[in-house]
């Protein structure tokens, strides 16, 4: 199988390339698995300019092909947060704390649409970063759903699923969610350049 370098420390991140990658014939490698430290500051203005930090990132590190995403939950009636800092947000409190906060905030809101957003910066050996991008609409819920996904999953009610994210299979979840997209033009390039 094809190696790729993961530029993250996330075991959620990580589980869920290796679900996407490996039936497709690639190996998504963990950062910690070939001794190599993660060091940058995600200080970008933007997904794809995080997505690039990291990447870069570890490509300086290691001659490998080197996957760096960054992605969160963008709220239309709260200006697109918590966004950027979907990871950040109540830096330190469980993802269930989390979850109730964003409940709370949206109880006077008439509009509870929502999308995730991941994109993807790819880098080859001697390529340019190709950037991929995959969006997942829907709507926040008024109580958390399901048991199955992590992070924001149990108050995203999917439209395209027709189902809150974490009541979906893996399989289903990784057909509608945007790094399931992402990644699914990823895997077109990657076939296409014959990696």
């Amino acid at each position: 199988m094809k190696k790729i370098i993961i530029a993250t420390l996330n075991p959620n991140k990580i589980r869920e390339y290796r679900q996407i990658l490996t039936p497709l014939g690639y190996e998504a490698i963990s950062p910690i698995e070939v001794n190599i430290p993660l060091n940058f500051v995600e200080d970008g203005q933007t997904f794809t300019d995080n997505a690039l930090i990291k990447a870069r990132a570890l490509a300086k590190l290691i001659d490998a092909a080197i996957l760096a995403d960054d992605s969160g939950l963008e709220i239309n009636a709260l200006d697109g947060f918590p966004g950027l800092h979907s990871h950040r947000f109540l830096l330190g409190a469980s993802d269930d704390e989390k979850n109730l906060e964003i409940i709370n905030m949206m109880k006077s809101q008439q509009d509870k649409t929502a999308q995730f957003v991941c994109v993807i910066a790819l880098i080859l050996p001697f390529q340019a970063p190709q950037i991929f991008k995959g969006i997942a609409p829907g709507y926040i819920l008024d109580l958390p759903q399901g048991k199955n996904g992590f992070g924001y999953d149990p108050i995203f009610f999917s439209f395209e699923a027709n189902a809150p994210f974490a009541t979906l299979s893996t399989e289903e979840k990784n057909r509608y969610s945007h790094r399931g997209k992402a990644t699914a033009q990823l895997v077109a390039y990657l076939k296409k350049n014959n990696y």
